[in-house]
């Protein structure tokens, strides 16, 4: 039974004065505040360093939990280091030696590296020397510190391996800390036993056992590090490397300092001394053959698992996440499993779908790809899905070829006009353009029975096909047989059940009822596959803007010209898919506020992913949890509390229409309406490492802006992520000047919902490429078998330096919503944002509206309206003085701010729109940035709607006239 997944209304508190556990924002998520001037915002404090290994920021959250794990068995393994040696040495002796020498280990690096730069072989222990350590660095006592944390660094290092390479579960994990504590007790042993006989036989004073276990140990955190950077190939090179460089140390220590010597330093290379330096030899030998298996075994036992909605990779990140949220000592104050039942759509592995070409005689002579090209293991996992079309109905269909662009309605049209008759025929066209369920769907009304859809190299590679040198495995160019997934529909959540959580008590329509839906089959394939269908087409030339990236001239059909070798052949596209009603989970995880626990500040990411999804969305995945991890070790530790309520949401299903988040909106519609302050939504945190992407509700631009004034950009310390960003995109704003520039919200994730159907102030954090250097619609691997840590960590983020950016600027904005005592938003914003839609308006729709008598005076009157209302409240807040002393008027104030975004909203503005109620940003087909009704309804009279279409440009006019007074009225002095 699904577990409940509302909030536990916390105990009333009465707490006086200011949060006494409020901490600023940038005390944990900047490291270089204090170098940095003040900045314009509520407030501002000197920061600290808040400490966040990069290794924290991968593409798998599993790596978080690893690191967490590793560190507790670790904790074990130094009490029984401490234990086993306390049998032979006083705890208060070993204190000395095992004291941290930075210089001393950094110099044993770079002489592991560089064998040949040691200069000074006088090594050894005297019988009448005190075993201490001494100041010219030769090996000595704190060698001892080396191999001691080596054995807990092997098992940091091994469970950081487990959770990048995405190879993870807890039981292997355990296997592999506990192996790895075997390894630590023999070599404790041993070490102790060196360390005793040094102590007690003076004929073995010179016998440098320790300095060799300190290079070997340290060889270990190199060949392991080197794996995890650059792979198979770093880890040979670097195991090869260190064990020569080992055995170099040895021969040259061994031949001048083993041998035994006499009383008076002189050696003597006898057979016994011979015969023992032969045995350690030979044991330093095995030891790296040794480490290599013992690495290399554990992992192979492990799996890359991809993670698609309902499937055994989902459920164990569900566990993941509720183990991680659930923790003692770095978990959150709640964390439950909330569960619906959905309607999905899937592929038949027995049947796979595909596309094929059929001569006239029944024979298929092509047919495409059912499986993406391996380059890497990675797209060998027997969970990697076959590329499909989500949703689309299953059959089989078979007709002409035609060739229709991006598939949108002015596509389909020119093609129809071209042609005369598309009916029967089957479409190919490209990603991009239009939503992917509209291509089937704009399709079908021109009677297209079929469609086949693919990547082009022009828009996603730059041009770039050849995977011989220029994609992937080379670039992070998508390879030629690389095929985006996707959900093909046009509504989001649940489609048997709109505007009702997908319960056990629901009622749920027909499948006949749904809408948005594509009619017909629809299949995509990879621009290899594509470039054999399109290069074979004949008929007339297509216009020169639907041409791409293939190598070839592209042709409209319909079907194949007469010397090709598909000449008279037909296209068929069998589709099997099946769609089922299936358990998905959200993890929902809570943070009670202190002194305002019924406001919400909501952080939300989606968990599932079409393959291994190590981009989308792990990598928003695992910085929620780093951040979650940082700020409930503050809870927990009684440091620090939110004044609101902070909830974590980790979303399923998103990647088949956003439908874990949406059916929680739906369950807590009046609850999540009347009390959530903001959403922070963070789905793909790194598209690649240039700069920040950032969008949203105008209300939210400023906490934005003055979250990344206080972040450093990567590789800039002396540059912000606001400044970084301002030089890449940028906009000049009539209130502040030239700025960066947020874009607005649309429906490609999961804040859909929250903004759009609950009229929350919402915003998408990411960090993203250059549009300068590439004119990719999104990266080239997205939604495909080659979304991949090795991906990630090659060419969109090396170092994961972006990662931990993106988590700094979101946990600073969240800090901010939850924290400060006026809530951070400019109202002025917002009616600045109108303005210059009112502005695009009068600009393109002023002349057609006067011919039919249809006047924007009201309108603009509205609009001034809204922009004195947002300075009048600007000007009260101005005057509130001390907070502290007028907790009322300040919930007031924070109470206007929050519904402001609510008042645009209208629930019949657009009858014919699921969810869609935000009457300035809502979806739209026109091209002009203006609102959205009023645009789509001058489009549609435009082409030849009579006075009924006019009537309703001037319903629409009326609408956002309404609602802008009615936003007005909401800022307004409260009477």
């Amino acid at each position: 039974m699904a577990q409940h997944g509302g909030f536990r209304q916390p105990p009333k508190q009465r707490v006086r004065g200011p949060n006494p556990h409020a901490v600023d924002p940038n005390q944990l998520f900047d490291d270089t505040s204090a170098s940095q001037p003040p900045q314009a915002s509520s407030y501002t404090v000197q920061g600290i360093d808040m400490g966040l290994p990069i290794n924290n920021f991968l593409s798998e959250p599993v790596a978080n939990v690893a690191m967490a794990y590793g560190t507790t068995i670790a904790a074990q393994g130094k009490d029984i280091v401490h234990k086993e040696l306390n049998r032979f040495v006083s705890v208060n002796k070993l204190k000395y030696f095992f004291t941290v020498d930075t210089r001393y280990v950094t110099k044993k690096l770079a002489l592991l590296l560089f064998p040949y730069t040691h200069q000074n072989w006088e090594l050894g222990y005297r019988a009448d020397s005190r075993l201490t350590p001494r100041e010219d660095f030769h090996a000595n006592a704190p060698d001892l510190y080396i191999p001691t944390m080596a054995f807990i660094t092997y098992i940091l290092l091994t469970g950081v391996a487990l959770g990048i390479q995405q190879r993870f579960s807890p039981e292997v994990l355990g296997l592999c800390a506990s192996t790895a504590l075997v390894w630590v007790i023999i070599e404790v042993l041993a070490l102790v036993l060196a360390l005793y006989l040094i102590s007690v036989h003076t004929d073995l004073t010179t016998f440098d056992l320790i300095a060799y276990s300190g290079y070997k140990y340290v060889g270990i955190i190199i060949t392991i590090l080197s794996g995890l950077l650059f792979g198979r190939d770093g880890y040979y090179v670097a195991l090869a490397w260190t064990s020569c460089a080992i055995m170099f140390f040895l021969v040259r220590s061994l031949k001048m300092k083993v041998l035994s010597c006499s009383s008076d330093g002189v050696t003597s290379h006898s057979s016994r001394n011979r015969l023992r330096m032969y045995v350690t030899l030979a044991v330093a030998a095995f030891q790296p053959l040794v480490i290599y298996w013992l690495t290399v075994h554990l992992i192979r036992e492990l799996s890359k698992k991809p993670h698609m909605a309902t499937t055994q990779g989902d459920h164990d990140l569900v566990k993941l996440m509720l183990e991680r949220w659930q923790n003692k000592e770095t978990g959150l104050d709640e964390a439950k499993k909330v569960t619906y039942n959905v309607m999905l759509s899937f592929p038949q592995k027995d049947k796979p779908n595909r596309v094929a070409v059929v001569a006239p005689n029944g024979t298929e002579i092509f047919k495409s790809r059912i499986k993406e090209l391996n380059y890497t293991k990675d797209q060998l996992d027997p969970d990697v899905v076959q590329p499909f079309a989500a949703f689309a109905p299953a059959g089989i269909v078979k007709g002409k070829l035609v060739y229709a662009n991006y598939g949108t309605v002015e596509d389909y049209d020119y093609l129809n006009q071209t042609l005369t008759d598309l009916n029967d025929t089957v479409a190919i066209v490209k990603y991009g353009g239009t939503g992917r369920g509209d291509k089937g769907i704009n399709g079908a009304k021109y009677g297209v029975i079929g469609v086949i859809v693919y990547t082009d190299p022009a828009d996603i590679n730059d041009g770039k096909s050849s995977d011989t040198n220029e994609t992937y495995p080379h670039s992070w160019y998508l390879p030629p047989s690389g095929v985006e997934r996707g959900s093909y529909k046009s509504n989001f959540g649940d489609q048997l059940t709109p505007y009702y959580p997908a319960k056990d008590y629901t009622f749920r329509q027909p499948q006949s009822d749904i809408r948005g839906l594509s009619p017909i089959p629809a299949q995509p394939i990879g621009f290899e596959d594509a470039r054999r269908l399109i290069c074979e087409l004949g008929g007339v030339d297509a216009p020169a803007a639907w041409q791409g990236g293939l190598g070839c001239k592209y042709r409209l059909g319909p079907g194949f010209h007469n010397v090709s070798s598909f000449g008279g052949s037909d296209v068929q596209v069998s589709v099997f898919n099946k769609r089922e009603i299936k358990p998905s989970d959200n993890v929902i995880g809570i943070i009670r506020g202190s002194m305002e626990p019924d406001r919400y500040v909501i952080y939300g990411n989606h968990r599932d992913s079409w393959v291994h999804g190590a981009i989308d969305p792990s990598s928003g995945t695992a910085v929620m949890l780093e951040i979650s991890r940082v700020l409930g070790k503050m809870v927990k530790e009684g440091k620090w509390r939110p004044r609101r309520s902070i909830i974590f949401g980790s979303w399923g299903a998103e990647e088949f229409g956003l439908i874990g988040s949406t059916e929680w909106t739906e369950e807590f519609y009046n609850k999540l309406t009347e009390r959530t302050v903001g959403y922070i939504n963070v789905d793909i945190a790194v598209f690649a490492n240039a700069t920040l992407r950032a969008s949203g509700s105008p209300a939210v631009q400023r906490v934005v802006f003055d979250a990344a004034r206080q972040v450093p950009a990567p590789g800039h310390q002396d540059l912000s992520v606001y400044d970084n960003w301002m030089k890449h995109s940028n906009r000049t704003s009539p209130l502040h000047g030239v700025i960066p520039n947020m874009g607005s919200l649309g429906a490609g994730s999961d804040y859909a919902s929250f903004f759009h159907y609950l009229g929350i102030s919402s915003m998408d954090i990411a960090y993203t490429y250059d549009k300068a250097k590439t004119k990719a619609r999104i990266y080239p691997a997205y939604h495909t078998a080659y979304d991949t840590f090795d991906y990630a960590s090659r060419f969109i983020d090396p170092g994961f330096t972006s990662h931990q950016t993106v988590g700094r600027t979101a946990g600073n904005v969240l800090l901010r919503l939850a924290d400060s005592p006026l809530l951070p938003f400019n109202p002025s914003d917002y009616a600045e944002a109108v303005q210059l839609l009112y502005n695009t308006a009068e600009e393109e729709f002023a002349t057609g509206l006067v011919k039919h008598n249809i006047s924007l005076e009201h309108l603009q009157s509205a609009v001034t309206r809204l922009r004195d209302a947002a300075g009048g409240l600007n000007a009260r807040i101005s005057e509130l003085g001390d907070q502290r002393e007028c907790p009322l008027k300040l919930r007031m104030f924070n109470d206007q701010l929050m519904l402001l975004e609510r008042s645009f909203l209208n629930p019949i503005a657009f009858p014919d729109k699921l969810y869609y109620r935000h009457v300035l940003y809502a979806s739209k087909d026109s091209a002009v940035r203006s609102f959205p009704g009023l645009a789509d309804a001058y489009l549609r009279a435009e082409g030849g709607g009579g006075a009924a279409a006019w009537d309703h440009v001037r319903k629409h006019v009326a609408t956002i006239t309404y609602t802008l007074e009615s936003a007005a009225s909401t800022l307004e002095a409260v009477i």
